[in-house]
């Protein structure tokens, strides 16, 4: 298989299973709700306005930023809820205490 398909494919397909996880997290999903509120709030009160000199609405000038943000803060919100378990074990801190912690042999410090 061609590397550069098989890395996309690989991509989109991590991508939607963080997109069902976030789908699941009550919190995760109110945060979105909230920001994406917000920003049509924004846009809404600036749909009147243009852009000095041009007859661009401002809101369609700020439109493009807002949604590369949304995604910038997305992606940062997805890493900073991670933590590293294992050799390539990720868990989100919030579930992290739901699951027990391994048995450790006899002489094993807890670290």
């Amino acid at each position: 298989m061609n590397p550069t398909l098989y890395a996309a494919r690989l991509g989109l397909s991590r991508g939607w299973a963080e997109f069902r996880q976030s789908l699941t997290d009550p919190q995760q999903l109110g945060s979105q709700v909230f920001f994406a509120v917000a920003f049509v709030i924004v846009l809404l009160f600036q749909r009147d306005s243009t852009v000095e000199g041009t007859n661009v609405s401002l809101a369609f000038a700020v439109l493009p930023g807002i949604l590369g943000m949304m995604v910038a803060i997305g992606g940062l919100q997805g890493a900073a809820g991670r933590r590293q378990v294992g050799p390539g074990r990720a868990v989100l801190d919030a579930t992290a205490n739901r699951y027990p912690a391994p048995n450790r042999g006899a002489g094993q410090a807890d670290a």
